[in-house]
């Protein structure tokens, strides 16, 4: 049947603009023009409730999804809804193609599932938001305008009770999933990378020359053995993000597993004890080490006064400290008669003194330099305060077990043996001046 407006086929299928429908439905503009197609609702604006929809069918006439405007509730908001809801499978999807009429075979881009997830470029979201991508940008926050504050990425935690772990707090998580294997050493788990535009103002100059990053330290045994650090990258050179296999800065800075902080070093925790390698290390425990190649390893500077420039403390109190002025450095014990007790006048400071054994000698690591000092294990039954560590002890492969030596505790002995001889002296004076007299 055909008429000025319409047309029905045999196939009972109508085409309105064209007497050649292609579908049950099929409406055409003709040759030129707009093809426009109007669904109202609530002509007269008198009901409010009343809204326009496109209702789907199937399975049996189960409604299963609908496009309209305003609430289904009965309310109108004006706004444009699309809905899908069924028991079997469901959800939104988006397709593309750059083929022309290839609707049917374009590849799906975009999937809402009926539990509200999204996944762009997957058909199988695991968050609330699960885009998969290869090397391109996955996320792109760009500033929209240069008068205003920049964007930013802004994650919320919420909880009602005082919690503070971290699980409850904003989050980012950054991982390397290696499909083949556990996770081996050294591998970079995830970066953060700082960087900005060179040469003039193009966006497509922009290069990243530092980063932050997570880093193996052995291979990934189980959910408690995957001994991980965080390493700092600074540098002069940047990269883009598509370039592969190249770092963002050089490794300045580590924090390892197990708590040390390595400076200029990636792995050596005891620094100059054993080895020979530079950096500052600091031991979570309390210690810092620190090696340099043919300088001073620690520089301490003290502005505007003379005064303690480094002070010691055992168990929470001093115990001395090193004076600067500009006259030189000196070494301050505690020396105050109100922290002592028990004092006595050392009386046998010419016998100790003819105990020490003053000798020449010099060091097996320095044969060409000859110095003046004692044995320590010869001092020690004379003035045993003065000597650190047991005779023949076992040594180390860093070098320690040696017996050390303060040579400034023998001053209070040899103090006192001067004084002895000075008496005799004096006494040896009186007697000749005696007998002169006479």
């Amino acid at each position: 049947m055909n008429g000025e407006a319409f047309c029905v086929n045999t196939s009972n299928n109508i085409g309105i603009g064209t007497d050649s429908p292609d579908g049950r439905l099929h409406i055409s503009s003709g040759a030129s023009g707009d093809c426009r197609v109007y669904i109202e609702a609530d002509e007269d604006n008198n009901a409010e409730g009343d809204n326009p929809f496109i209702i789907f069918k199937q399975d049996g006439g189960i409604e299963t999804a609908s496009v309209w405007c305003g609430n289904a509730d009965g309310g109108n908001d004006n706004s444009l809804n699309l809905s899908s809801a069924t028991s079997q499978y469901g959800g939104i999807r988006f397709f593309t193609s750059s083929t022309d009429g290839g609707w049917e075979t374009a590849d799906e881009r975009l999937r809402i599932a009926p539990n509200g997830k999204i996944g762009i470029n997957t058909i199988t979201a695991n968050s609330r938001l699960h885009i998969l991508a290869g090397n391109e940008g996955g996320i792109l926050i760009e500033d929209s305008s240069t008068n205003t504050q920049a964007p930013y990425l802004e994650i919320i935690g919420k909880r009602l009770d005082g919690n503070t772990h971290q699980s409850f707090a904003g989050q980012v998580f950054l991982a390397k999933n290696r499909t083949d294997a556990k996770t081996a050493a050294g591998v970079k788990l995830g970066v953060v990378l700082f960087g900005g535009n060179h040469t003039n103002g193009s966006k497509s100059n922009i290069a990243y020359p530092a980063s932050i990053v997570g880093i193996s330290e052995n291979s990934f045994d189980s959910v408690t053995d995957m001994p991980t650090g965080i390493a700092f990258y600074t540098g002069s050179t940047g990269r883009a993000p598509a370039v592969n296999n190249v770092s963002s800065g050089i490794e300045r800075l580590r924090i390892t597993s197990d708590g040390y902080l390595l400076l200029a070093t990636d792995s050596q925790k005891n620094l100059g004890q054993g080895n020979t390698d530079t950096g500052i290390g600091l031991n979570p425990l309390g210690r810092v080490n620190a090696s340099r190649d043919g300088a001073a390893s620690i520089l301490i500077n003290r502005n505007n006064s003379a005064g303690p420039i480094q002070v010691f403390y055992l168990d929470g109190v001093q115990e001395g400290y090193i004076q600067i002025a500009t006259s030189g450095i000196s070494m301050v014990n505690t020396s105050d008669y109100r922290l002592k007790e028990n004092e006595t006048i050392i009386s046998d400071g010419i016998t100790k003194v003819k105990q020490l054994i003053p000798r020449r000698f010099n060091f097996k690591a320095d044969k060409d330099t000859t110095v003046d000092g004692f044995f320590a294990h010869e001092v020690s039954p004379v003035v045993p305060e003065s000597v650190f560590g047991e005779k023949d002890a076992t040594i180390n492969e860093e070098g320690e077990g040696y017996q050390g030596l303060d040579q400034s505790k023998l001053i209070p002995v040899l103090t006192a043996s001067i004084k002895e001889l000075i008496a005799k002296v004096e006494t040896l004076e009186a007697e000749v001046a005696a007998l002169k007299s006479n």
